[in-house]
């Protein structure tokens, strides 16, 4: 009798954290961006840029907690770009592939850590714009404010190419 209790006390045990897994089941959503966006002189670089973005087929998996608070993000999916100097027209505008991916990190107390891996595009801290390619670790505090920026492997200042 003992052997039944244990083993239906190990299956209840089982289902109950079955069910809290199910409940906090992530969400799979496309990457949703504008056709294009314009930044303006400062923002990124010392000129206004154009960036269009040419191919997007991201995907960001959201992961939630048992009270359902999203606690991570992983952003995956074809993202191709092209940046124009719109202060000079004679400079060639950059075709990037920066597909990633990215993993985000938020923090119960609304700070986050976001892992760019592959290639992609840091605006961080504000006012660069920085092609990386390898690890990048941003860590944000909770009002968004860069609070430290790694970068591991290559990283090209794209203003300066950009610059003509």
């Amino acid at each position: 009798m003992r052997r039944v209790l244990s083993l239906w006390f190990a299956a209840a045990i089982v289902l109950v954290s079955a069910q809290a897994v199910l409940a906090a089941k992530p969400d799979r959503a496309p990457l949703e961006l504008p056709p294009s966006l314009e930044l303006a002189a400062g923002e990124a670089c010392e000129f206004p840029l154009l960036v269009e973005f040419l191919a997007n087929r991201g995907k960001t998996l959201t992961f939630y907690d048992n009270e359902g608070n999203a606690i991570r993000q992983i952003g995956t999916g074809t993202l191709k770009i092209r940046v124009t100097n719109l202060a000079d027209e004679s400079v060639a505008p950059l075709e990037l592939n920066i597909s990633g991916p990215l993993h985000t990190t938020l923090h119960p107390d609304g700070s986050a850590t976001l892992v760019f891996g592959g290639r992609g595009i840091s605006l961080f801290p504000p006012g660069t714009f920085v092609l990386t390619a390898g690890r990048s670790v941003v860590e944000l505090d909770a009002e968004g404010e860069v609070i430290s920026v790694t970068n591991v492997g290559f990283e090209e200042d794209l203003c300066v190419a950009l610059a003509g």
